[in-house]
């Protein structure tokens, strides 16, 4: 993708995030509530991250979850890609956690499990700007899709396509739903230190 047309990805996105603010600002003036963050983050260096420091990054700055393995290639393979990954990531200025996804790729019939990363911007890059590198990342790492969220008081997140696989089963944005703490490991969740986050599009029963 040329740089204009991720740009194009992203106001789309933006878009979206919109309606949902204005959907939780009809709810705020009918006197509903909006969860704020309780835990410090990122977490103190040496620290465990855990499912209420991911739900304050989530909450407070724009996330995404990203990683360089794929079912196709090896595990030393996948290791040595993620590797190249984390290097890109220093040179590009993002901040990252180390955590586990479990998720089924496009042509997968089974979820795996990939080493993963809770990548967040700490106030660096303007929203545009870190989109923009998850992307090029996603691509360059022949990445199905990789999860974001925009920082606010939504707790929505969506899955962005990056290669023709995703885009012909999704479309380039896809609604990957509101984001719950620790429920049992079932369908497309990330594994933290303690306790994981899930997003689901139906609340779970």
């Amino acid at each position: 993708m040329t740089h204009e047309e991720i740009l194009k990805i992203y106001e789309r996105l933006r878009s979206l995030y919109v309606d949902e603010t204005r959907v939780i600002l009809d709810d705020l003036f009918q006197g509903g509530i909006v969860q704020q963050p309780i835990e410090v983050f990122p977490p103190h260096e040496g620290a465990t991250f855990d499912s209420r420091q991911a739900e304050t990054g989530f909450l407070k700055h724009d996330c995404a979850i990203l990683t360089a393995f794929r079912a196709s290639r090896t595990h030393d393979q996948n290791v040595m890609m993620n590797a190249k990954l984390q290097d890109d990531m220093d040179s590009m200025g993002l901040n990252y956690l180390r955590v586990d996804g479990c998720f089924r790729e496009a042509r997968e019939l089974e979820a795996s499990h990939e080493d993963s990363f809770f990548v967040y911007d700490d106030g660096t890059h303007d929203s545009r700007a870190f989109f923009s590198k998850l992307y090029q990342l996603s691509e360059k790492y022949e990445q199905d899709r990789f999860l974001f969220k925009s920082a606010g008081m939504n707790r929505t997140a969506y899955l962005i396509s990056t290669n023709d696989d995703s885009r012909a089963n999704d479309g380039d944005v896809k609604l990957a739903g509101r984001l719950y703490l620790d429920l049992p490991p079932v369908g497309p969740y990330t594994e933290l230190d303690r306790g994981r986050i899930t997003f689901l599009v139906e609340p779970p029963i």
